[in-house]
């Protein structure tokens, strides 16, 4: 986005106000007098346009920023909306354990066991082939 004065300035358009000036300039009984008004009057509304555009130009960048700081928090937002869905599928998905907790220590006893015959059966299998 491009700023400039209210009013395009053409070359056409910068020679009509550039007659204009030296017409009043003409006009007057004191032209240094006239000079200096002329120029101090070029200088306000010179000031004036430049004031205005970066007004604009500052109101312009305020509104880029509130959109940034917007879409920052609404990407904020959606990360922590997708991450919540997610674990509450994950913990949907969770299985509980086939045993009940006070099963647990039966559980242990009859894994024990199994171990413990397999043991025996790998050292008669391994006492036959020796």
């Amino acid at each position: 986005m491009v700023y400039s004065c209210r009013i395009p300035v053409t070359r056409a358009r910068f020679v009509i106000i550039l007659v204009t000036l030296l017409n009043a300039l003409g006009r007057m009984s004191n032209p240094v007098v006239r000079a200096f008004f002329v120029g101090k009057a070029v200088a306000e509304v010179l000031r004036e346009r430049w004031e205005s555009t970066l007004t604009d130009l500052a109101g312009e960048v305020g509104k880029v920023w509130a959109e940034l700081q917007e879409g920052w928090q609404t990407f904020a937002e959606d990360v922590i909306a997708r991450a919540d869905t997610e674990a509450m599928v994950t913990a949907r998905e969770i299985t509980p354990p086939p045993f009940k907790t006070e099963d647990l220590q039966a559980t242990l006893d009859d894994l024990r066991a199994e171990v413990a015959q397999l043991r025996s059966e790998l050292q008669k299998y391994r006492s036959q082939n020796a």
